[in-house]
């Protein structure tokens, strides 16, 4: 019931979430909204597109206030946070929300910001990357000494080592005191210069969308496979592997007694694409 009336479009989005809430509010529900910046734009900017709007943090740091793009999105999780009822829901994202600073200053969330990794954890990342991996430890830890712990900055670092020499970076004393947004940078001007043309104008079309994007949408921006896989091999460019819906039992039963090949051709066809972001 709860699941109904949050489709009905007779409602007004936050109310109808507030409604869905109030039928389930003696349960407990832990909904988490993982990459959330991925359904943002820049705060008075429906399209993402433009001058990022600026706050100041505690911290003096100058931030841009991000909202959700989509006005239903936008209202239905308005209902979420104001509802009154047992539930917690988790965002997690690199940008500032906008509608959730209310939330915070009425003492009914709480805004946490996470550090950097640790060694241990970002060695764990590191020996889950193509080229880091390969390095011996002692390289490792010094690499993460120099360049810190943010998990983009090491995966940058590790486009970066396609063509970057390790001794030069460790050796290089200007890059020392480096910030994560100043790694970030130094990284990302080294890889898109490793770009032809043609690939950085694709990479640039793609980049406007600000959405995750298959290969109905990377045929449509005229990208090829083989733009496709360097992105990926410079970490310009991530990659979710679709997982296959499962099969109805009778189905799933009946798949075994197929033979091998059929089975993998069945599967293939359950497989939701992969998905890439920028």
């Amino acid at each position: 019931d709860a699941g109904n009336l949050l489709l009905n479009p007779t409602l007004d989005p936050a109310e109808r979430t507030q409604r869905a809430a109030q039928l389930v509010a003696h349960r407990r529900y832990l909904i988490v909204f993982d990459n959330f910046e991925s359904v943002m734009a820049v705060a008075g900017n429906p399209k993402g597109l433009g001058e990022v709007s600026a706050t100041t943090s505690d911290a003096g740091e100058t931030l841009g206030v991000y909202t959700v793009a989509d006005a239903n999105l936008r209202g239905l999780l308005q209902g979420l946070l104001t509802a009154n009822w047992r539930s917690l829901c988790l965002f997690t994202g690199r940008y500032r929300w906008q509608a959730y600073e209310a939330v915070v200053r009425q003492e009914v969330g709480v805004e946490i910001h996470l550090p950097e990794l640790t060694a241990p954890q970002a060695l764990m990342l590191m020996n889950n990357l193509s080229r880091l991996r390969l390095e011996p430890i002692q390289t490792k830890i010094a690499m993460y000494r120099k360049v810190g712990g943010h998990p983009k900055t090491i995966e940058l670092l590790n486009g970066w080592l396609a063509d970057g020499s390790v001794t030069d970076l460790l050796n290089n004393a200007q890059l020392d005191g480096l910030l994560t947004a100043e790694w970030e940078a130094y990284f990302l001007k080294r890889l898109l210069a490793q770009l032809t043309a043609a690939q950085q104008a694709a990479l640039t079309r793609l980049s406007i969308f600000q959405t995750k994007l298959d290969k109905a949408e990377l045929a449509y921006a005229d990208v090829a496979d083989d733009m496709v896989r360097r992105w990926l091999d410079l970490s310009l460019l991530q990659r979710e592997r679709g997982e296959a819906a499962p099969l109805p039992p009778q189905m799933a039963a009946m798949l075994e007694m197929l033979p091998p090949a059929e089975q993998a051709k069945l599967k293939a066809q359950t497989q939701a694409p992969d998905l890439y972001t920028v």
